[in-house]
């Protein structure tokens, strides 16, 4: 397996980060340490990854984004809004004149958005969203996540595929902001497809 630590320095934070082939790996605010003792117990962290740290702050953000996503993958809106902090807010990629989702507006605004789309359109007791990769900067104030979306039919094939990638801002343990960028061209054809059978 290979590996390869590399660190990236910003005016307003610095990031240590671990590269893994490990399936879902976490890359959250790592430290270079010979001490082991604090490595989270985590499935999710690799034991090859035992001269690194997760700072606490790290750890916590990246615990807050995996419940979140889980949340949000199985459509339990009202819980995924409990993680928002006062004045979030929510903004999509798009063109706000082919998609009203897209664009800038308030957490419980976006919520509102989804809970709209019917199950006719999106079943989403069939979805499934795994997370590819999550990376947390060490002061745990910040978190980018890839997801891998696939909708699975009742004839257990998948029809509707696409890729996410959110960055989201944490502040007292709560969400502050998303920023979420997806490809709606599968999700069209997916519409289109099923409109036409």
């Amino acid at each position: 397996m290979s590996m390869e630590a590399f660190s990236h320095t910003s005016q307003n934070a610095s990031t240590q980060v671990v590269r893994s082939s490990i399936s879902c790996p976490v890359h959250a605010g790592f430290l270079e340490t010979n001490d082991n003792s604090n490595i989270p117990p985590s499935s999710t962290v690799s034991p090859l990854n035992a001269r690194y740290k997760m700072s606490t702050k790290a750890a916590a953000t990246e615990s807050l984004v995996r419940e979140f996503s889980t949340l949000l993958s199985a459509h339990k809106l009202p819980e995924v809004a409990s993680f928002a902090a006062p004045g979030a807010t929510w903004w999509l990629a798009g063109l706000t004149e082919s998609n009203p989702m897209a664009g800038l507006h308030t957490f419980e605004e976006h919520i509102k958005q989804v809970e709209g789309i019917p199950k006719s359109v999106m079943n989403w007791d069939r979805l499934e969203s795994d997370i590819v990769e999550l990376i947390v900067d060490e002061k745990g104030e910040k978190a980018v996540v890839e997801f891998a979306i696939k909708l699975r039919e009742e004839d257990g094939e998948y029809r509707y595929k696409n890729q996410a990638v959110m960055i989201i801002e944490v502040e007292e343990g709560k969400i502050k902001k998303v920023k979420e960028f997806i490809d709606f061209a599968p999700f069209t054809k997916y519409i289109q497809d099923k409109g036409t059978k």
